[in-house]
């Protein structure tokens, strides 16, 4: 901790930072169970009931969305929704898991949400005597010199059993030799035959050592050599081959001055693996409603090296609405903490980094993909609240009145848009009868020819209805007025009328509601003209017509 100018104590932001982290670890993991079960299991048993075990109801497995997760690489394990008892998935098979490991560990997480919990259960899977051991080679042959005298051991070939159960001789020990009872003859039997088995007490010349490495190239390559630290006595009497490791005698070796010879084989770990990534579970897509704290993904990281080397952090690229969340054992879990919008961001791609503590430290990226699907929270919206058309008298029926169009900024279906009109009655008459809309190109047709002295004017609803379930809607005014028609003003004065000037028009005609007839005179000829005065454009200017009226 910090002192502060008045000498209280405080602290950094990376013990605040790590306590926090802490009492977020806390309030995650709930229990951490154990249960012991011996291989070969058959498909079905129980291994433990988990709902007593961790505290939860029946009802709660299915409510809380349970699941378990293993990085195994098999399921090996399910849950019995209706008992909640753990049962066995899978057949189990110890040396397939572990190998010769002890003990034989099988993690295993149990997820549930609202709120988020992980319980950790550890399987330790108990070998069973259900292997044979066996020789390498089914016949050895050894060169003995006659000159041996009775009592020189020969150490042999170790029989090899996958269960971890130990394969010893009958005096207890586990490398057998082969004892010369009595001195060899080469004249009176060249050679000699033995049959051997798993316990005899049986020996070999020859010591070998094996290692492997998993690099490429000249970094796998392996070479064998003795310690700086080996006696001078031991490295008289043996050789150890540096491409093969098979250590063998090349001095006289002496029973009564040394009996027994210890090799202690150390090998030196390098940071030579990159951590591993290994996604245990993963829920995608999830709806763009859930709420922060949801668990995505269970993400796990190891590393076969050793050590320093071997342990591992995860780290994440920051600018997504996602956390990483520390559990047990290289184990965290991915959640959300933050609004999602899959009308701006459909999908994340989430980049998660394994960085070992080696020097150099070695990393691994994973690419986790979460789509969002689109929840309909959106309702159409017209273009325009209201809409006004003017209808012409006497129309056919089957004209377009006008089209509406309306917008959803939802995705896929929750975006499609079906269009109808509001059942209403208009002089106790349903106003289907009147019009109808066609959804596919969103237009108004009219149903019969209006009549102005009938129907002046009349109001509906439009309704914009998208295909989200459930269905959200929005609707728009349509007025209708029907416009009247007037017969047309003809006015043709005879030609006997005396006729006389009035004015010349050098402006505009003011505003009429139909067209007029007049006589448009030249000096030769009368000819008539129709032309209309302002009903969209009463602007008409006349320039060089004659306006004439009878004088008398």
């Amino acid at each position: 901790a910090m002192r502060t100018p008045l000498g209280c104590a405080s602290l950094s932001l990376w013990q605040v930072f790590w306590i926090y982290q802490y009492v977020l670890l806390w309030n995650t993991i709930e229990s951490q169970i154990r249960y012991t079960i011996p291989e070969e299991l058959n498909v079905g048993s129980v291994v433990g009931n988990i709902t007593k075990d961790f505290g939860l109801g029946i009802p709660e497995l299915y409510d809380r969305k349970l699941r378990i997760a293993s990085d195994a690489g098999k399921q090996y394990f399910s849950v019995d929704l209706e008992k909640g008892e753990l049962v066995v998935n899978e057949r189990i098979d110890r040396e397939e898991l572990c190998g010769e490991s002890v003990p034989c560990m099988l993690p295993l997480e149990v997820i549930v949400e609202h709120p988020l919990q992980l319980h950790r259960i550890d399987i330790d899977i108990q070998d069973l005597n259900d292997n044979s051991p066996s020789f390498l080679t089914n016949e050895r042959v050894l060169k003995i010199a006659e000159s041996f005298t009775a009592g020189a051991k020969f150490t042999m070939e170790s029989a090899h059993d996958p269960d971890v159960l130990n394969v010893k001789t009958q005096d207890g020990t586990k490398i057998p030799e082969l004892v010369l009872k009595t001195s060899l003859d080469r004249e009176k039997k060249a050679v000699h035959k033995l049959v051997l088995t798993a316990n005899s007490p049986v020996g070999t010349t020859v010591l070998n050592v094996r290692a492997t490495d998993s690099d490429q190239g000249l970094n796998g390559v392996i070479e064998y050599f003795f310690a700086d630290q080996t006696p001078d006595t031991i490295m008289s009497l043996l050789d150890v081959n540096s491409n093969t490791g098979d250590i063998t005698i090349k001095g006289q070796l002496d029973y009564e001055q040394i009996h027994l010879h210890k090799f202690d084989i150390m090998i030196a770990d390098v940071n030579d693996n990159a951590p591993e990534i290994i996604m245990t579970s993963l829920t995608s897509p999830i709806p763009e409603n859930s709420s922060p704290g949801m668990c995505i993904a269970l993400i796990s990281a190891k590393d076969l090296d050793g050590g320093e080397n071997g342990k591992v952090k995860l780290i994440m690229t920051p600018g997504s609405p996602f956390t990483l969340k520390p559990s047990v054992s290289n184990h965290y879990a991915l959640l959300t903490n933050g609004p999602l919008d899959p009308e701006t961001f459909p999908e994340y791609d989430v980049v998660i980094t394994a960085v070992d503590s080696g020097y150099p430290p070695l990393s691994t990226t994973k690419t986790v993909t979460v789509e969002i699907l689109d929840v309909n929270d959106n309702p159409p919206v017209f273009s325009q609240p209201s809409y006004t058309v003017y209808v012409k008298e006497n129309g056919a029926p089957g004209s377009i009145l006008r089209s509406v169009t309306a917008s959803d900024t939802d995705m896929g279906e929750n975006a499609k848009i079906s269009y109808s009109i509001l059942d209403s009655k208009v002089q106790d008459v349903s106003v289907s009868s009147y019009i109808y809309i066609n959804s596919d190109n969103r237009s108004i047709y009219s149903m019969l020819s209006f009549d102005y002295e009938k129907l002046k004017v009349f109001q509906i609803q439009v309704q914009a209805k998208d295909h989200g379930s459930p269905s959200l809607s929005s609707n728009a005014m349509f007025l209708s007025w029907t416009r009247m028609t007037m017969p047309p003003l003809l006015f043709t004065p005879p030609l006997s009328w005396p006729l006389s000037p009035i004015r010349r028009c050098p402006g505009p005609l003011k505003q009429a509601t139909s067209p007029l007839r007049y006589r448009q005179w030249t000096q030769t000829q009368a000819t008539t003209h129709r032309f209309p005065i302002g009903w969209q454009r009463p602007q008409t200017r006349l320039c060089s017509v004659w306006i004439f009226t009878q004088v008398r």
